[in-house]
């Protein structure tokens, strides 16, 4: 079976940068045509695997040097969510976010090793992140992800948020779910965590016929998405706190061959509502 490409990679200190890593992209031994790059989290450096697949990738260096992790997405879905949050195109406003230029830290919450659902969170995964979003000191959690789950308002997890939230004052905001119009669909953590704001997909007039091409009625100022989930929770809360706009046309990664797409769903009601906490705290 093909393993895939295997690079040559090095690891070295810098006196005024830190440490540092070089990936063999072209898979020849001539680092020259390589850039040396810096942890992304402090430097904001990147790379390109090649001209053919456009496929971005930066560097985190873990344990003194010993741990070099090679970092890439795995879809289209979390660029485009932070995308409607903060995109910023300086000179093209209509381009942008809601909140132009904050600043993003993007925490997986996946593993790689699971194949094809590595894309999806597991508990492990939320745990660290939300441990990272602690000890970074963020402000707002925006987490465009939904699941099914047995009972509300426990676990682990759940303490977690509730410590996150009320102690070290993060907001933290995430989509209802996408499993209406039924009644009690929403899905976890959103509709299931009474401290995480829960974010409904509306659909405004101007979406209808700019969007979506429908045929705008007089009396119709908007509605919910049908298959936005509704309340109220299983133990009869409401499940819904907010609604904000369930799509949007915004930036994708290189890969994908265009600029901007359209995406739809409680994963973009979500970063529609982030960005607007974001604004309020600025």
């Amino acid at each position: 079976a093909d393993p895939g490409p295997l690079y040559d990679c090095i690891v070295y200190y810098d006196d005024e940068t830190g440490y540092r890593g070089i990936v063999d992209t072209s898979e020849t031994g001539d680092l020259t045509t390589t850039p040396s790059l810096a942890p992304f989290g402090t430097s904001q450096e990147y790379g390109t695997f090649g001209i053919v697949d456009q496929l971005n990738y930066a560097l985190q260096i873990y344990d003194e040097g010993t741990v070099l992790s090679i970092v890439a997405d795995a879809g289209a879905h979390g660029s485009h969510v932070a995308g409607i949050a903060a995109a910023h195109h300086p000179g093209n406003e209509l381009d942008n976010g809601v909140a132009p230029g904050a600043k993003v830290v993007s925490l997986k919450i996946g593993d790689t090793r699971l194949g094809k659902a590595g894309s999806m969170e597991t508990m492990p995964g939320l745990y660290r992140a939300l441990l990272m979003a602690i000890k970074l000191k963020l402000d707002v959690i925006n987490l465009s992800y939904a699941d099914n789950v047995h009972e509300v308002n426990r676990g682990k997890f759940t303490e977690l948020v509730n410590e996150m939230v009320l102690k070290h004052g993060i907001t933290f905001v995430a989509g209802a779910a996408n499993n209406g119009p039924a009644l009690t669909t929403v899905g976890a953590p959103g509709g299931t965590c009474e401290h995480i704001l829960s974010i409904a997909a509306h659909v405004s007039k101007d979406m209808m016929g700019t969007l979506y091409s429908m045929k705008e009625k007089k009396d119709a100022e908007g509605a919910t998405f049908t298959w936005s989930s509704v309340g109220p929770a299983m133990d009869g809360a409401n499940g819904i706190d907010l609604t904000a706009p369930g799509g949007a046309v915004t930036c994708v990664p290189n890969w994908t061959l265009q600029r901007c797409m359209l995406m739809n769903g409680t994963s973009m009601s979500s970063p529609h509502a982030a960005g607007c906490v974001a604004l309020l705290i600025s």
